[in-house]
């Protein structure tokens, strides 16, 4: 991956909050923290990797572009959520060639789902073994904080982000590269539109569970330019 300019979650929380949500004033981690739903840590730190978990898969199953850009967001959504969740510096120093790392490991972990007892490789690793390596991390950290209180520590909060960085590169969206150009803004215009819609700037249980989807997706539509 190429890193220019973007060595640490910090600079890439940093160049996130540089786009423009179309709300004046608003940051995105500004318009996240409003919308999130408030919730103890634990149990906010857990709806945001169920949230990661999910909108991987929608992202995978999208039928066509709109909606795949419409997964990738809420993906953006939940990851700066999760950060927020956690100790900000720790989160923030974090480079970005760890996560290069944890991929390479996820990748021989996927490897070994194709081991026999003998050592032998019956079948080829495939993305959903990475996908199910990365998400272990993720579910597993959840798990120990919820039901045991074990709070992640530095070494466990870089570990877990690394995860959701390396599970969101697998979808094919490298927010990390300065090669994506305009699509890190239009992920976040048009998210912040989708989720305007929905909740009219505060949230809503029930505009949670009894959605408009249609106006969503008209939303946006709306903020992708010559839509």
């Amino acid at each position: 991956m190429n890193h220019t300019n973007i060595n640490t979650v910090g600079d890439l929380l940093q160049n996130i909050d540089a786009c423009d949500t179309g709300l004046p004033g608003v940051t995105y981690s500004a318009f996240v923290r409003r919308l999130f739903r408030p919730m103890d840590k634990a149990s906010m730190f857990t709806h945001a990797v169920l949230g990661l978990c999910t909108e991987h898969q929608e992202a995978l199953l999208a039928p066509n572009k709109e909606n795949y850009l419409e997964e990738l967001g809420d993906y953006q959504f939940f990851f700066v959520a999760m950060t927020q969740q956690l100790d900000a510096d720790v989160v923030g120093s974090l480079e970005l060639g760890f996560v290069d790392q944890l991929a390479d490991k996820l990748e021989q972990e996927a490897q070994q789902c194709h081991r026999d007892f003998d050592g032998y490789i019956n079948g080829e690793p495939g993305p959903a073994d990475f996908a199910s390596a990365a998400k272990t991390i993720l579910l597993d950290t959840a798990k120990r904080w919820l039901a045991y209180g074990k709070e992640p520590n530095a070494e466990a909060a870089q570990q877990v982000v690394a995860a959701a960085l390396a599970l969101q590169c697998s979808l094919g969206m490298d927010c990390m590269e300065e090669g994506d150009g305009p699509f890190m803004p239009l992920l976040i215009r048009t998210n912040v539109a989708k989720l305007e819609a929905r909740y009219k700037g505060t949230f809503s249980t029930e505009q949670a569970l009894n959605r408009d989807t249609q106006g969503e997706m008209n939303a946006l539509s709306a903020a992708i330019p010559n839509a």
